[in-house]
């Protein structure tokens, strides 16, 4: 009986030895999809370099397809952390119990604005002028491209889905794109998409949302409150790392700031008055 003991307790012992030599498991991240995929992976296995840095243990990007893709992931935990929209993540914690620890920070501010553009010399001044032409968002879970946008028009007495023509870019930028071209009458996208086009002037906004609050970064269930601590110490001091600038201007970020959920009860609200 002594013997059995000891080699239960032996076992217990060796057990604990090994565990506390086990390398830490990777962290996975992803994020809405960008415009350019493959920049996109570029871009952010530089971030998940830096990152592994600061946390000791390997951090992996994933890309999503889709905004749908992003929150799925991080429901089912095949990713472990998400850089989202608002409405993307007021959307994911309705379906669980993800939590948003960070919100990020753009032209030094907390929040954003959407925008409804057309080409510059267009007839079209108002929203109410838009009514049955094709007008470009950015994807039905975007917040400054479609939730805050489709405010505009239900306050100028359209509904966004009968009397316009809504096509869906699948990004920002890619509306602003479409917009210049003269291929919609219009676009709803987030102020400064119109930055990356050749001629920045070539499309001009008609309305302004109100603000919205910066993208979350969301960490999935059960991830630990140890490591989230961690996680969000590492990215607030990733704006200071000079290896991670590429990412910073790629991402057309500034940094990150501590966030809560109360932040995106206002967009919960929204999105539930919009249904």
């Amino acid at each position: 009986m002594i013997r059995a003991k000891s080699l239960i307790l032996l076992g217990a012992v060796l057990f604990c030895a090994v565990s506390a030599h086990a390398e830490p498991f990777p962290i996975t991240i992803t994020t809405l999809p960008f415009d350019n995929a493959e920049e996109q992976r570029a871009i952010f296995a530089l971030l998940g370099n830096e990152l592994s840095k600061g946390l000791g243990r390997p951090v992996n990007f994933v890309a999503s397809k889709t905004y749908d893709d992003a929150i799925q992931m991080l429901a089912t935990g095949k990713a472990d952390v998400a850089i989202l929209g608002a409405a993307a993540y007021v959307k994911a914690r309705r379906q669980g119990h993800v939590r948003a620890i960070l919100r990020t920070v753009r032209h030094k501010r907390t929040t954003y604005f959407g925008q409804v553009v057309v080409k510059k010399g267009s007839p079209i001044k108002t929203i109410a002028d838009l009514k049955g032409k094709k007008v470009a968002f950015v994807d039905r879970s975007s917040t400054g491209g479609y939730l805050y946008p489709r405010m505009l028009f239900v306050a100028a007495g359209l509904n966004p889905e009968t009397d316009i023509e809504p096509v869906f870019a699948g990004g920002h930028h890619l509306v602003a794109q479409m917009v210049a071209k003269g291929e919609v009458a219009a676009g709803a996208c987030f102020e400064g998409a119109e930055d990356t086009l050749s001629d920045p002037t070539a499309i001009t906004a008609i309305a302004r949302t109100e603000p919205v609050p910066g993208d979350p970064v969301v960490v999935r269930p059960g991830l630990g409150s140890e490591l989230i601590k961690n996680l969000r110490s590492a990215m607030i001091e990733l704006a200071t790392v000079p290896g991670a600038q590429a990412y910073f201007k790629f991402s057309e970020v500034d940094g990150y700031v501590p966030a809560v959920d109360g932040d995106y009860d206002r967009v919960d609200e929204l999105m539930r008055q919009l249904k």
